[in-house]
């Protein structure tokens, strides 16, 4: 069964927000870049437990402002965070 599903992955590292729609699209398209918010800048392992939460929430505002909500809860992967997303109106992405 393929995966149809559209989901918004955000690098906590770099802070790219990505929108990555179904199986077939393994890389995604940059949708928007959040500001810093981790007390050491670049510390992943340092920030992870009081940055994930914040670094979901910076994520749904910008989210909020291209019409796009999540409908699952957001989860750790690598070192950021994924959610399944609704695109109420398509993001656009170039390429």
């Amino acid at each position: 069964m393929t995966d149809t599903n559209t989901y918004v992955h955000v690098d906590a590292d770099t802070r790219e927000v990505r929108i990555v729609r179904g199986e077939a699209d393994k890389v995604g398209a940059i949708i928007g870049h959040l500001d810093a918010i981790y007390l050491t800048p670049g510390s992943y392992a340092a920030d992870q437990a009081a940055g994930f939460p914040a670094l979901g929430e910076a994520t749904d505002n910008l989210l909020s402002t291209l019409e796009v909500r999540h409908v699952s809860d957001w989860s750790p992967v690598g070192q950021g965070l994924y959610a399944v997303v609704v695109e109420t109106v398509p993001v656009p992405t170039a390429g």
